[in-house]
């Protein structure tokens, strides 16, 4: 019996898969989020983007499939200003891939509530959502897309945000104005699927007017696990390219891409060291980041004192 039980643990190892079933993952010994800054000239700061794309490969799947729970999470932030300067709503988009539940594409906005400004739902697939609270309260809209199908390693999933034009509709009895942001992926299937659209409320403006702002901020990509995910519990690994902005409010100069950073974090020696180490984000070429998961083959390769340039 403890001959069969070594030849299996040597098996799953093999494939990916560390996970000791009897440790209870806590915030002591769980996987962490890891965030990659993009950089932009002239700085994403000083134009206002209204059309983005970036791309979603799942590279390492396979033991996570095999793992059967869990899953994780690749994002990207997005952050807008609404025409009289106002911070706006903002959020993220991306693609979960599950161990046993059907992988989703995400759009999801939080409202701006301290200057009454809310993300309302225009999609069939978008619903007012309780976002990161409890209770009956909505404080932002969710469009999550369930695919009938589960992803496969290398397929590479472009997904798209374009501001459009500024339509209106009535919200707890009062009617809002504000542009619409859609988001879509590519290809499902051969096709261009619709993930949500959202309006994203503005007081000052009217149907067929333009604001001047838009993206000013944000535009991080994350991945993170989905759930307490022992750290090492499964290996995993994402490939991101972009985000490329395409198209920027009025005269606003389109902002080029041009460094990566992956942020710093706190090593083994500091004063209060991580818990988990096994990660690591690298750079095969310009443009593009890795995330490398749960490899207990794998540990930072930049020091953390500090951000580092992936390219």
């Amino acid at each position: 019996m403890l001959k069969i039980v070594g030849i299996l643990i040597v098996c799953l190892a093999g494939k990916g898969i560390f996970d000791d079933s009897n440790e209870k993952c806590t915030k002591e010994n769980r996987q962490r989020s890891i965030y990659v800054g993009a950089k932009y000239q002239p700085n994403i700061t000083q134009t206002q983007s209204t059309s983005l794309w970036t791309s979603y490969t799942g590279v390492q799947l396979a033991p996570l499939r095999e793992f059967g729970k869990s899953g994780f999470y690749a994002a990207t932030m997005m952050r807008t200003r609404s025409k009289n300067g106002q911070r706006g709503p903002g959020g993220y988009f991306g693609v979960q891939w599950k161990g046993k539940k059907r992988d989703m594409l995400l759009f999801s906005i939080w409202d701006k509530g301290a200057n009454g400004l809310f993300a309302l739902p225009m999609h069939e697939n978008c619903k007012r959502n309780c976002q990161d609270c409890r209770g009956k309260k909505t404080t932002g809209t969710k469009c999550p897309y369930q695919l009938d199908y589960r992803l496969q390693e290398e397929e590479e999933i472009i997904m798209k945000v374009e501001r459009e034009p500024v339509e209106s509709t009535t919200y707890q009895g009062v009617t809002y104005k504000g542009h619409v942001w859609k988001v879509t992926a590519e290809p499902i299937k051969g096709k261009v699927l619709t993930v949500g659209r959202i309006l994203f409320t503005d007081k000052d403006l009217e149907i067929d007017e333009e604001s001047s702002n838009g993206i000013d901020s944000g535009l991080n990509m994350f991945l993170e696990p989905l759930g307490c995910q022992t750290c090492g519990a499964f290996s995993y690994q994402v490939r991101r390219k972009g985000p490329y902005v395409t198209a920027a409010a009025g005269d606003s100069v389109v902002p080029k891409l041009i460094a990566a950073y992956v942020g710093n974090y706190r090593s083994p020696t500091s004063d209060k060291p991580m818990s988990c180490y096994l990660f690591d984000v690298v750079s095969e070429e310009f443009g593009s980041v890795k995330y490398i998961f749960g490899n207990k083959a794998v540990t930072p390769s930049w020091d953390g004192s500090k951000k580092h340039q992936l390219y």
